[in-house]
This record gives C-alpha cells, structure tokens and sequence, in this order.
C-alpha cells in the first residue's frame, strides 16, 4: 500500500498572499500628531479600526464597527408592539366602503407578539453588547494613538466625562480636533 495523499482536514495550505485563509491580514494604523499628513491619517486610522473591529470575534463587534466608521453612536430602535385588533376596509350592505376595527384570532396575535418579543430581545441584546463593547473600543483606540497625542487628549476639560462614560464617539472627536488644528 502507497501513502494516502490526504493531508486532513485544513491541507495545510496558504493563501496566495502567503498567510492562512482563517487569518486575515491586517495592518494596523495608528493616528499621528506633529506632521502636516495627521488629517488624512485620522481618516485612515478610523477606517483601519472599523476594518479591525468588524474582524474581532466578539457578539456585537459588527455593531461598535459602524459606529467607529460613521463616528456615529449607534440607533438601537426598538419594533412596535402588535395591537389585538387591525383597521380593514368593509362594504356594508348598501355598498359603501367603511373603515372598521375587527379582532386578531388569539392564534395570529400569539405568532405577532412571538415575532415582536424576538425583534426586541434582539434590540435589547444588541444595546447590551454595545455597552460592553465601548471599554474594547476606548482602549482600541488609546492603542492607536502616540504618547504625545494621548497626553494632549487627556488635558482637554471634556475627557474625565469622555473616559467615564467610555464615549468612544466623543474620544474620536476629540482625537479629530487635536490632530486637525
């Protein structure tokens, strides 16, 4: 008997960048501060982070990702409650149309709120993530920034509430406004 040529699960193959296809590569921009390219930078660090965030395997990484790319706080908006009853078109007996309230079947209106409590189980889930996911975000971002740039960041009157709150949208506003000026 020869050798089996199956190398198992995986092959062990490479990429044709080089690296392994469950890998992805990526480089790691960090903001910049004293040099006449810090704007452009800014934006390209936000967009390296947002790539990097929306990478990382952590529920809710999707969510904190816009938000770094759009410097936006996320819009958690929550589905509206089923009602019991539901306004239809009827034709009474003379033939005119009429808006009327008619009962949901106990059955439907189970179905409805089962979909509702879903949708808003989700919200909910979603908000909570985004809550956890803005102390991983904060510290993502100070990583990204010189000593220099952090130092100068730190001594603006707004950052205590900023590191507090861990406002991850007004740390990048303020980033923007020191590298900008």
């Amino acid at each position: 008997m020869g050798k089996s040529s199956y190398r198992g699960r995986g092959g062990g193959r490479k990429s044709d960048s080089g690296g392994s296809r469950s890998e992805p590569e990526h480089k790691i921009v960090k903001f910049s501060y004293g040099t006449t390219s810090d704007a452009a930078n800014f934006v390209a660090t936000v967009e390296s982070l947002g790539t990097w965030l929306a990478l990382q395997p952590w529920k809710g990484a999707v969510v904190a990702s816009h938000a770094v790319a759009d410097m936006t706080e996320p819009v958690f908006a929550y589905p509206d409650r089923p009602l019991k009853k539901r306004t239809v078109k009827s034709t009474d007996t003379d033939g005119n149309e009429k808006i009327v309230e008619v009962d949901i079947d106990d059955y439907e209106f189970k179905h409805m709120y089962d979909v509702f409590r879903k949708a808003w189980d989700n919200v909910e889930e979603k908000k909570s993530q985004w809550l956890e996911n803005k102390t991983r975000v904060f510290a993502a971002i100070t990583t990204r920034c010189p000593n220099q740039l952090l130092e100068i960041v730190k001594g603006l009157s707004s950052y205590q509430a900023t590191y507090i709150n861990r406002d991850v949208i007004e740390f990048l506003t303020m980033i923007r406004g020191v590298t900008q000026n």
